[in-house]
């Protein structure tokens, strides 16, 4: 009976307490005591060294720890530390709960590049039916892909690895399909051109819709290229933002290709609505060619002056750069000035890589904004959080973008209008 009522503890110190103890609370007494005299904690563990009531040296970091005290029991203990974890879940790989290689704290969780990881996530297809999700999700998957091959091309035109890197910020990690255990594309020896060529068999979304089944895109794609398909999924499942088509729009953006995007853990979010409660926030717009994205959705946006990553000039000090003004952003884009626009047909409009412009606006504390005139920096990333995202499928954009102000009373209204329907304002 004793033994039953002392359950979740490791079962050889279980029994030992079960037979030298007359009660529950001098069993758990006995375990604690033989459990402290060990020589090193494996934090997170449950059962056994999961019980502990503070950190030895050389232990792993603190959040993955949370105190036992004898006075809550096993079920609280194990609820408080499923609490402890989930805000900062993602910032973990899904597979080995190692911090991921790039230290930067996003929303979904995602598998690591690590060569086991890779591995284990192609034999065991964690999340990797992506067919499933094209049908509820065609906008994004449409804009994820076009974004990659922009990418990708880009790279394979760079002059040199360093450059390409930058781009593909993420490299692709898969499994090579004929020989288990071998890399096809391999982050530690990328191949950028070859990368271009298997980014030119990638299906279109009108042929994703039209496949039937992941089965039957699965047989289309490998007679195209033997990596397409695995790259298809690998493109999906590499995101680790919240991407979703919005409604209602913000008209005055003028494109019905709108999305809400966040990019950062709950905990971090949890920081900012601290601060915007002290502070205040102002809103901005932030541009950048569509080959960058591919980064941005999985690194998120970062302060990257005075590194090999930073992309342009920081005339105006350290920091990521924005603008007040939709139209000055929209150049960094790649866009040219405001021009026509087709007026739509009623009919689905994807994406093509080689025309699209992309443009997200930001909701930044004031507090940390330096404010320049036609463009602001903002040199903390704990600072700027990323809510929503326009893209341009004909590379330019009409009159309301063009007059588009960040702090204009009317796009705020409209924003507001959004963020209300989202449960975020």
């Amino acid at each position: 009976t004793l033994f039953r009522s002392i359950i979740g503890f490791e079962k050889d110190t279980a029994e030992a307490a079960a037979l030298r103890c007359n009660d529950v609370p001098e069993a758990v007494a006995y375990i604690l005591e033989v459990q402290s005299n060990k020589p090193k904690i494996e934090v997170g563990k449950i059962g056994g060294d999961f019980f502990t009531n503070k950190l030895s040296e050389g232990d792993a970091d603190i959040k993955k720890y949370v105190p036992y005290r004898n006075s809550e029991g096993f079920l609280v203990h194990v609820c408080k530390y499923i609490l402890h974890r989930v805000p900062s879940a993602s910032t973990y790989c899904v597979l080995c709960d190692e911090p991921h290689v790039f230290d930067c704290a996003m929303l979904r969780p995602a598998v690591c590049g690590r060569a086991l990881c890779t591995f284990a996530y192609t034999d065991m297809k964690v999340g990797s039916d992506a067919a499933e999700s094209v049908a509820t999700d065609v906008g994004v998957v449409d804009l994820l892909v076009n974004i990659f091959i922009a990418a990708a091309n880009s790279a394979a035109a760079e002059g040199t690895a360093e450059r390409a890197s930058r781009m593909l910020n993420p490299y692709p990690s898969i499994e090579e399909p004929t020989k288990k255990g071998a890399l096809a594309l391999d982050p530690a020896k990328p191949k950028f051109a070859e990368l271009g060529a298997i980014a030119a068999q990638l299906p279109t979304t009108e042929e994703i819709l039209g496949s039937g089944s992941s089965d039957s895109l699965n047989k289309a794609l490998d007679k195209r290229h033997r990596l397409a398909f695995p790259l298809f999924n690998w493109i999906i499942n590499s995101n680790r933002s919240y991407l979703v088509k919005i409604d209602p729009i913000i008209p005055m953006m003028e494109t019905s290709h709108q999305y809400l995007l966040l990019m950062s853990t709950p905990e971090k979010e949890g920081k900012f609505k601290q601060l915007k409660a002290k502070h205040g926030t102002k809103w901005a717009f932030h541009g950048s060619r569509t080959n960058n994205w591919h980064s941005i959705l999985r690194n998120g946006l970062m302060n990257m002056s005075g590194t090999s990553y930073q992309l342009n000039g920081a005339a105006h000090g350290s920091g990521v750069y924005f603008a007040p003004q939709a139209a000055t952003s929209l150049g960094y884009s790649g866009a040219g000035a405001a021009g026509a626009v087709t007026p739509s047909t009623g009919k689905p409009e994807y994406l093509v890589a080689s025309k699209m412009i992309c443009l997200a606006l930001c909701e930044i504390i004031s507090t940390h904004v330096n404010d320049c005139g036609w463009c602001w920096t903002v040199a903390d990333n704990d600072a700027i959080m990323t809510r929503f995202f326009f893209v341009y499928p004909q590379g330019t954009y009409g009159p309301g973008p063009a007059a588009a102000q960040s702090m204009d009373a009317t796009l705020q209204a409209q924003v507001d209008v959004v963020m209300r329907r989202y449960g975020m304002s």
